[in-house]
């Protein structure tokens, strides 16, 4: 029994506390870069005001600051103020009174802390053993201290919760204090393993996720025997600013494992010669393991955070009640999410034993489909993204929380590295059999989030994947037609010889040649980032629709030209030359869609100056490497077929009826959104999105042009003069014939990202155009669907009479176009 209304978003009433106010003010007053922005990713780094950075800078601007590593007036007090800031934050944030039991170390942040533990830790004790152990949800800069441990012939091994109690911990013991991914709390684990450790063992925490402008860790209501011996924290994670600052705490009698450092240089030798190898590091454990000159403007900073954070939102315990409360209420209004048919809306990862858990201010969820299969991640924050709703997508950094929560196997996680999935990309597909996905979404609170964000975030599931039919059919597409014969016109094709780039509309009368990987010359180059040899795309540089491209086939040239450039720039279609030779690209490789490719940058600096000054990276012109294939993924029988820098397939076709339907639902949204303008949509500001008019162009072949140019298709079709209009015809297709002769397989629906949202003549991203698809165009996976892929088939050519000439194929507008 649905206890919820199938379609209620609702999250209740409004908490209106004096805190509640106080962060009301600061975010009205002091963040305007939140004014139209749900930010909702504070465990990655969360937002501050102005008012810290102006506080700070006023505090820094009216001292005298040297090297404290200097004996000048100024360089003294530098180094007194750097200390009384040790034992403010000691005394402050950890509870600790008797500091003189601690050392606090600088350094460059949560990671480099752990690291330098691994490279300081006496490992001799347990070599040949396991001296290493840690959580299974650890995050990937406490695993990888097993690396180091192996080099000094120290095994490593991961643990649950309900298997440490079984474990014989030696040497190094690490978990975090909070899940990164999830948000459970492992306090009292760490408390547990402390008191069961023998004096063989250190206990180290990873309190990056734990602590935060909310959250301090009072290690005063600590028993003696619970405290860790060293934690490790990020300074950005708790106030936002400074970053590139972080800590290590060590405990007094911990400090004795931490002397094998190996570099020792600048300020942390006492005594050093050249000539000979002969070195004295500092005795003082904080001088002998901070390298270079402290990060003395970050340290002070956090003096004036410590005061700003109190005097604006009052103590801590407040702060944690507020943000604790906020976090309640979302994950109560996810949970109360139910479809028509009584099915979830949404899954919280909340990990094992999460009855009796304690977690902190970070949900972890897929959104399910009303069949209960799973809406790949990406495909939500990239509606997300449009929406100016910023959430965190992927695995997290915790490999462990991937493994043991969202289901999945070491050998499928190595399989998707394998076919080019790597961390970063994942998310973009659910398993096979849809209940499971390799990547999961992250909303995480922090002290400047109000109830308007929760409520945001619920209000944009529910909009965009709450299905209120009682009926679990996953695909809202109908498809029962029957498919039957369709007769169009083939009313525009465009080539795209530079991926990602302005497309070249060919003029009526222009024939242009057909190849297995498409139209002659369509995505044969590249726009190549010269830092990591990745090609560059819309979705990320939306100018780049502003480098326009043209092939002249008589003059064997291609001509590219930017808008507001005077000067276009030609090369020679048959010089291969021009391109570095193949010895220069066999260490230098480009994954598309999971396969490697070899592109050949070209030579000239001029073009590479041209491209880089309008992108705003150092990019250049790339040509796909002769002896390179690539194959597309989707269904084409036993066959393969060939691929260039396509995506997913050779050819798009696009409808125009169906653009025109798009067109009619965006002007109904809009038109219910509250604009008085008939056909606008939403303008992408340099904050995220906000919502403001933006005509479009609607005269006839040029406006319809103007819309199709979003979709970057090759091929739109038209109705027939007098034919009847059959908007998304195209779902049915199954095979595509052009002027009685071509004939082209379709290979499956077209998936959409934030690509549509790029206005082809200008750059600028309206995201009103995937909202509408969202809203209308689903597949049973949950993907947005627009278009079909084709494959031609010149097998299948239909011979009216003499001999086929597979090399002198082509196509040109208006030719007839049979489906069926």
């Amino acid at each position: 029994m649905v206890t919820e209304p199938a379609c209620s978003s609702e999250i209740g009433p409004k908490a209106d506390t004096g805190l509640a106010s106080s962060v009301a003010h600061v975010r009205s007053t002091q963040c305007p870069q939140l004014a139209d922005a749900c930010y909702l990713d504070a465990a990655a780094a969360p937002p501050f005001p102005s008012g810290l950075v102006t506080a700070v800078a006023q505090s820094l601007s009216g001292k005298l600051l040297s090297n404290p590593h200097s004996k000048s007036p100024s360089a003294i007090s530098t180094a007194d103020q750097i200390s009384a800031t040790r034992l403010r934050i000691m005394r402050d944030m950890f509870g600790i009174q008797d500091t003189h039991d601690w050392s606090l170390i600088f350094t460059s942040g949560t990671t480099a802390s752990l690291k330098l533990v691994g490279e300081s830790f006496d490992w001799t004790q347990t070599k040949g053993k396991r001296g290493f152990s840690y959580l299974v949800e650890s995050h990937t800069s406490a695993v990888g201290i097993r690396d180091l441990a192996a080099l000094c012939d120290v095994t490593s091994a991961s643990f649950t919760a309900e298997s440490s109690a079984n474990v014989n911990h030696e040497g190094l013991v690490v978990l975090p204090l909070q899940c990164n991914a999830t948000g459970k709390r492992y306090v009292d684990l760490a408390k547990r393993l402390r008191r069961s450790t023998s004096d063989r063992t250190l206990v180290m925490v990873d309190a990056a996720s734990y602590l935060s402008s909310s959250q301090r860790l009072n290690l005063s209501l600590w028993s003696a025997n619970e405290v860790p011996d060293l934690i490790a924290f990020s300074f950005y994670k708790i106030f936002g600013y400074p970053t590139g600052l972080g800590g290590l705490l060590v405990r007094r009698s911990a400090a004795p494992w931490l002397l094998h450092k190996t570099y020792h240089g600048g300020g942390t030798v006492d005594s050093i010669l050249a000539e000979s190898r002969w070195t004295k590091p500092r005795k003082d454990l904080e001088a002998r393991l901070e390298d270079g000159t402290s990060n003395i403007h970050g340290i002070l900073a956090v003096n004036t955070a410590l005061d700003y954070y109190e005097k604006a939102f009052g103590l801590w315990d407040l702060r944690g009640d507020y943000v604790g409360g906020l976090s309640s209420r979302l994950v109560q209004a996810m949970e109360g999410l139910r479809h028509g048919n009584g099915n979830p809306v949404v899954r919280i990862y909340r990990g094992r034993g999460q009855i009796e858990a304690e977690f902190g201010p970070i949900v972890n969820f897929n959104v399910l489909a009303a069949d209960g299969t799973i809406v790949p991640p990406q495909e939500v924050d990239r509606l997300a993204s449009i929406s100016n709703i910023h959430l965190r997508t992927g695995r997290h950094c915790n490999p462990g929380f991937v493994t043991s929560q969202l289901g999945v196997t070491e050998a499928h996680l190595k399989q998707e590295y394998a076919d080019g999935v790597g961390c970063d990309d994942a998310g973009d597909a659910a398993l096979e059999g849809s209940s499971k996905a390799s990547a999961s979404l992250r909303a995480s609170l922090c002290l400047l989030n109000a109830i308007e964000d929760v409520e945001r975030l619920v209000g944009f599931i529910a909009r965009f994947f709450l299905s209120c039919s009682p009926s679990t059919r996953a695909d809202p597409l109908d498809r029962t037609e029957a498919p039957v014969e369709r007769r169009f016109d083939l009313a525009n094709i465009t080539v795209y010889p530079i991926k990602s780039c302005s497309g070249q509309n060919l003029e009526r009368g222009e024939r242009w040649r057909l190849t297995r990987h498409g139209l002659e010359y369509d995505r044969e180059w590249i726009v190549m980032n010269l830092a990591n040899g990745k090609a560059l795309s819309q979705k990320r540089f939306p100018k780049m629709v502003l480098i326009r491209p043209r092939i002249d086939l008589v003059g064997r040239t291609m001509s590219i030209s930017i808008a507001g450039i005077d000067q276009p720039f030609t090369l020679d279609l048959d010089d291969e030359s021009q391109y570095a030779g193949q010895e220069a690209t066999e260490s230098r490789t480009v994954q598309v869609c999971g396969v490697e490719t070899r592109p050949r940058a070209h030579k000239s600096e001029q073009l590479r100056i041209l491209l880089s000054n309008l992108l705003g990276v150092s990019c250049t012109l790339a040509k796909q490497a002769i002896d390179t294939s690539r194959h597309s993924k989707l269904g084409s029988g036993s066959e393969k077929v060939p691929l260039i820098f396509s995506n997913e397939s050779p050819f798009l076709l696009i409808n125009s009826a169906s653009i025109d339907e798009v067109c009619e639902w965006m002007q109904q949204d809009t038109a219910e959104a509250g604009y008085t303008s008939v056909g606008t949509e939403e303008v992408a500001s340099d904050s995220g999105y906000s919502s403001g008019p933006h005509p479009e162009r609607r005269d006839k072949r040029s406006g319809l042009l103007a819309q199709a140019a979003s979709f970057r298709a090759n091929f739109l079709v038209s109705p027939c003069d007098g034919g009847p209009e059959a908007p998304f015809a195209e779902d049915m297709f199954s095979r595509v014939t052009l002027g009685d002769k071509h004939v082209f397989a379709v290979l499956g629906e077209c998936r959409r990202c934030q690509m549509v949202c790029v206005d082809q003549c200008t750059g600028e991203v309206k995201p009103q155009t995937l909202k509408t698809l969202a809203k209308h165009r689903r597949n049973g996976r949950g993907r947005i669907i627009f278009g079909s892929h084709l494959a031609w088939l010149p097998g299948l050519e239909l011979r009216s009479s003499g001999r086929f000439d597979l090399d002198d194929a082509r196509v040109w507008v208006g030719m007839s176009v049979v489906t069926s």
